[in-house]
This record gives C-alpha cells, structure tokens and sequence, in this order.
C-alpha cells in the first residue's frame, strides 16, 4: 500500500498543485488573506483567515472548499475529506465538480483506488471533458489494474511454493519408503530384540518378587504353626517305627517254623522257672 501512494503522491503532485486545488477567489478580506497565506504554503495563517471569513459570512461553500483544502496539503486526508462534502451540500454544479475532484486525489493519496475513481467519474458528469479529471481517472485506472495483476502473481507465486513444497514432501516421504529393505528389517529386528530384553527383564523381576513374597508367607504360617502346636518329640521316630511294625505276610512253612521255635522257648522258660521255685524254696526252708 505505501508503494501506490508513493506513485500517486509522485504522478499528482503537479495536477494537484497546478489544477486541482485552485482556491474560490473573492474580494472578501479574510479570504484573500487566506488565500496569500496558502499560496506561501503558511497553511495554519491560511486556515485562521477561512474561519474569520466564515464567522462574518456563515456556513458558506467557498470557505469550506478552501479550509479543506489546507487540510489536504497539511495531509490530514480524513479531515478534509469531512469538509469537502460540506461543501456539496451548498455548492453549485462547477464547484461540485472541483470538490469531486479533490476528493477523488485525497481518497487515491490514502491509497483507495476504487473510492477514488468514483469520485473522478462524478466529477466528469458535472463537468464533462475535464482534462485534469480524465488523466487521474486513467492513472486510477491503471494503478488498479497493476494492483490486481500484482496481487494474482502473488498469489499464483504462493500456490507454486505451496505445490512445489508438497513435491518435496512427497519426494522424502517416497525415499523413507525405498529405503533398503535389509536395513529396515534389521531395525525392526533391533527395536523388537530390546523390547523383548525389557520384557523378559519385566518378566524376571515380577517373578523373584512373586517367589520373595510366597516364601515369607510360607515362613509366616510355618511360625504360627509352631506357635499353637505343642511339641511333639520323637513322634516322627514313633511313626517309623510303626511303619516298620506294620505285619508282613508270612508263607504257611515259616509260620510252622516260627511256632515250633516258640514252643520250645516256652518249654525252656517254664523249666526254667520251675528250677527257680525249687531253688528258692530250699533256700527258705534252709533260712528257716
């Protein structure tokens, strides 16, 4: 945008000078005063001038046309822009034309092309043939045009970076994709053996810690048994030997044999034990 106002303010600067912004010339004091100050470029002498002529003489169109003037050459666009339609209000047919004109430079300064052509083509209605009005309507014209031009390419620019930036992704994306197929399987081998590592490590130590804590329950219980069981020695040794104890069957020759030696154990100890009595009671009897 500073670039079009830049050639604006550069193409104008004569028209506007020259044609554009001739001031309303009357024998009024205060306006020739204001007039003189302007054309010596004092634009603030010049703008109190034009209020003193519009305190004795009114709401008045020619004062206004010049005050908004000065404005315009202090650059303060939107101020005068605000007088010049003042101005319309009042003015007649070719002051009307003057104002449109003025206004169509103000609004092509700002840089609003469209606002400025407008205002150039009223003013060729009013007052058809104006050379001054038909050259800056054509350079409106042609700024625009260039405007549009500029703003396509770009836009045409930013779609070719966009496309050309969608290329290249889809070039590195296609070269990950063809990439050599060994590599990408020792990779994949690589990432799936350390996953299995970690795993197995995961593995071994929810197992030591399973077998940890089943083994202090085990010493756990084993206390309380001790606790409330009473002590019970040699039962184990008892319980052999009646393990031991437990009848063997026995073939009916070794019974008979068995019995036979049981007999003559029997016999012996009652002749024993009768050779006992006798001994004894010879002894008594010898006491007595």
């Amino acid at each position: 945008m500073i670039g079009i106002v830049g050639r604006i303010s550069f193409l104008l600067t004569v028209w506007i000078v020259s044609c554009g912004f001739s001031l309303f010339e009357t024998e009024d004091a205060d306006i020739q005063a204001g007039n003189k100050a302007y054309k010596d470029q004092e634009y603030p002498d010049a703008m109190q001038a034009y209020n003193e002529a519009e305190k004795r003489l009114g709401a008045r169109p020619e004062p206004q046309f010049n005050r908004a003037n000065v404005l315009y050459k202090q650059e303060k666009y939107a101020e005068a822009m605000e007088e010049y339609l003042k101005v319309l209000a009042q003015a007649d047919d070719p002051l009307k034309a003057r104002t449109y004109f003025n206004m169509g430079n103000a609004l092509l300064r700002q840089g609003k092309l469209t606002e400025a052509i407008d205002s150039y083509k009223r003013s060729l209605r009013l007052q058809p043939g104006d050379r001054d009005a038909i050259f800056n309507l054509e350079l409106a014209l042609h700024i625009l045009e260039e405007e549009k031009k500029k703003q396509e390419e770009q836009q045409k620019n930013g779609d070719n970076q966009e496309k050309q930036q969608d290329q290249e992704n889809q070039q590195s994306q296609d070269q990950q994709d063809n990439q050599n197929p060994s590599e990408q399987q020792e990779k994949q081998d690589g990432e799936q053996q350390k996953q299995d590592q970690q795993q197995d490590q995961q593995q071994q130590g929810d197992q030591e810690e399973q077998d940890q804590q089943q083994q202090q329950q085990g010493e756990k219980q084993q206390g309380e048994q001790q606790k409330q069981q009473p002590s019970q020695a040699g039962q184990p040794g008892e319980e052999q030997e009646g393990k031991k104890a437990q009848a063997i069957p026995l073939e009916k020759s070794e019974a008979e044999e068995l019995l036979d030696k049981l007999r003559d154990k029997e016999k012996s100890f009652q002749l024993h034990r009768f050779m006992l009595d006798q001994q004894q009671q010879r002894k008594m009897e010898k006491e007595w």
